[in-house]
């Protein structure tokens, strides 16, 4: 058994991606194989195109929901008062 010295730990943390697509595109293309109709068809194309962008201008998913977070409900926190 050989131990691959090309890896490294901190490589555990990078998302996986099939040449630019991410993998989590591909959780909608498992589904779209089991029930295939027209609108999971498309809806696997808008994903992978919009995976395609985040992957292009170098945003993680989590920063874009935390992007879309801010853009919808703006950067002022609520206070919450504990009873």
């Amino acid at each position: 058994m050989s131990i691959n010295t090309s890896t490294h730990w901190r490589d555990s943390s990078r998302t996986p991606v099939l040449f630019f697509i991410d993998a989590r595109v591909f959780i909608f293309i498992a589904i779209s194989f089991f029930h295939f109709r027209a609108w999971t068809l498309t809806l696997d194309i808008i994903m992978v195109i919009f995976f395609v962008l985040l992957y292009r201008l170098n945003i993680s998913l989590t920063v874009f929901a935390r992007m879309f977070r801010t853009l919808l409900f703006g950067k002022k926190k609520i206070k919450w008062r504990r009873l």
